[in-house]
């Protein structure tokens, strides 16, 4: 009630304005009728008001109920809408509406139905198009508009609303879109003679990547039976959260540490081996992981059918700077492997399969649970990667081609829908491509 009762977003101004222009007609203080070059300012105002649908304006000649109206005396004495008919208004415009705009002539229709001016339907159409615009839930459409709820659930149902969740992603600049261009185009074989382009093989490629697991994590969703309690969760602080980082690739690597407690407390005694978070990952941080576990890791795990040339992507944090000595360089050459490492374009984490889905996957895992500890966190993480399906692993760098595609298309720009091709589908037919075209 308060929307249409209120100064807020100044339709009584507008009211205001329209009683005076009637007023200026009854003046015989304007022609329409006669002069042609006003008709066709006002007939081009009236196209660039109507987002280019309708063209049309109430002609002078019509009648109000039945009643003609005298030329040059003003086409109709004004009125303002009541309220049932605002409410009637909005809803036909909203029911109507494709996206911002509306079918050809339609307000004109409106305010013909609704016997009022033009120019009255135009500027509702744009004050609902503004509100619908800064709506962000179906409650703050309703508080907007002021209109029943059920309407905006009709409008989402016939399709004519929907729902979006939107996220903030990095900005690029151009040096940015112009380095994901050349990343990609490094991934794609020259174009043959014959046939278009694929990418070329990436089984010769690691992502490496870090990744914070929380051991409660913000927000949980619950199925409970009808007579069950609401589970109930506290923390000590909400700043300070018990968390673990890991490096992701061949396996889950936590960065922590183990210290004998000096003192007993209520959690542990003296002398107990307690693990503790490394809460600053830097340089030399990185190098005890990437030294100790992930490449120890690749001659373990590495297939022998496969080139022994190999190279590691990861971002490029500050923390990720590869080391020059002499102890990390023999490690990355023994057993007759070659280890380099490279690094992905800035802002680029739709690049990375680990950042992709592979994270989200293991994470969502682990979530099933309800870890007490540090330790017990450490020990979900691990049966999380343990149970994690290595076709979804496939799946996911299948869908980095189908990102790098789209990055081709849009010109290094990420603005896109991320690609549904179906994979699991196709996999199940025997038609899923590993390298595309």
């Amino acid at each position: 009630m308060e929307f249409f009762e209120s100064d807020c977003f100044g339709m009584h101004q507008l009211y205001e304005d329209e009683q005076r222009q009637w007023d200026y007609y009854s003046m015989g203080l304007h022609d329409s009728v006669h002069d042609e070059s006003e008709l066709e300012t006002e007939q081009q105002n009236g196209e660039h008001a109507d987002g280019g649908y309708d063209v049309d304006v109430d002609e002078i000649h019509i009648e109000i109920e039945g009643t003609p109206i005298e030329e040059g005396h003003g086409r109709r004495a004004n009125r303002e809408l009541t309220l049932e008919e605002k409410r009637q208004l909005v809803d036909e415009i909203l029911v109507n509406m494709e996206g911002d705009l509306l079918p050809f002539g339609f307000l004109s229709k409106m305010a013909r139905k609704h016997n009022v001016h033009r120019s009255t339907t135009t500027r509702w159409f744009q004050v609902i198009k503004k509100h619908l615009g800064e709506g962000t839930t179906e409650m703050s459409y309703v508080a907007a508009l002021h209109m029943s709820s059920s309407v905006i659930h009709r409008l989402k149902k016939k399709g004519r609303l929907r729902t979006h969740t939107s996220t903030n992603h990095p900005s690029l600049t151009d040096n940015h879109k112009i380095a994901r261009l050349k990343w990609v185009l490094s991934y794609v074989h020259p174009v043959p003679s014959v046939g278009n382009p694929n990418f070329r093989d990436m089984k010769h490629t690691i992502h490496i990547d870090e990744k914070w697991f929380y051991l409660n994590p913000e927000t949980r969703t619950f199925y409970l039976l009808p007579n069950e309690d609401n589970p109930y969760r506290a923390q000590q602080s909400r700043r300070f959260k018990l968390k673990a980082m890991f490096m992701g690739m061949f396996g889950l690597f936590p960065f922590v540490k183990y210290d004998i407690a000096k003192k007993t407390s209520k959690n542990r005694a003296k002398g107990t081996l307690e693990t503790k978070v490394v809460q600053s990952v830097n340089k030399d941080a990185i190098r005890d992981m990437l030294l100790n576990h992930v490449i120890p890791a690749i001659h373990e795990k590495w297939p022998p059918h496969l080139p022994k040339d190999i190279l590691i992507q990861w971002d490029n944090a500050k923390p990720h700077q590869v080391p020059k000595d002499t102890e990390f360089t023999e490690a990355c050459h023994a057993y007759g492997f070659n280890i380099e490492f490279v690094y992905q374009p800035a802002q680029s984490l739709d690049l990375n399969v680990l950042d992709l889905g592979v994270f989200r996957v293991i994470q969502s895992i682990q979530y099933q649970s309800f870890p007490k500890s540090l330790d017990e966190l450490l020990e979900r993480v691990k049966e999380a990667w343990e149970g994690f399906d290595p076709i979804v692993n496939k799946y996911t760098w299948i869908t980095l081609q189908s990102f790098m595609l789209e990055i081709l298309e849009r010109k290094g720009n990420k603005k896109f829908v991320p690609p549904h091709v179906k994979k699991r589908h196709l996999d199940s037919l025997g038609q899923l491509q590993t390298c595309y075209k």
